[in-house]
């Protein structure tokens, strides 16, 4: 389960949990977390993550695409692209 949120503070952030169900059960195997501080120049407005990318908006206009990379000795985002919209309510826009 990839969990991402971002806020005012400009930072990006991502919960990764891994858990598996035994006999009716879940069992909590392992959770990493990443954290990418000025992910963007102002107030985060939305994000958005299928599991392998995340996009993410920002008051700055600026539309965010990042790799969530996962690797046995840790969780890292790969900053793929930035381009800037011509949307004033980018937090509205469909994915």
């Amino acid at each position: 389960i990839a969990v991402t949120t971002a806020g005012d503070d400009q930072a990006l952030h991502l919960k990764d949990i891994i858990i598996n169900a035994e006999d009716g059960n879940l069992i909590l195997v392992s959770q990493r977390d990443v954290h990418v501080p000025n992910a963007h120049v102002s107030s985060l407005k939305s994000v958005w993550t299928n599991g392998d990318l995340i996009a993410s908006t920002g008051i700055d206009q600026r539309l965010n695409l990042w790799r969530i990379c996962r690797k046995e000795d840790g969780l890292s985002l790969e900053h793929l692209l930035c381009s800037v919209v011509e949307a004033g309510e980018t937090e509205s826009m469909d994915v």
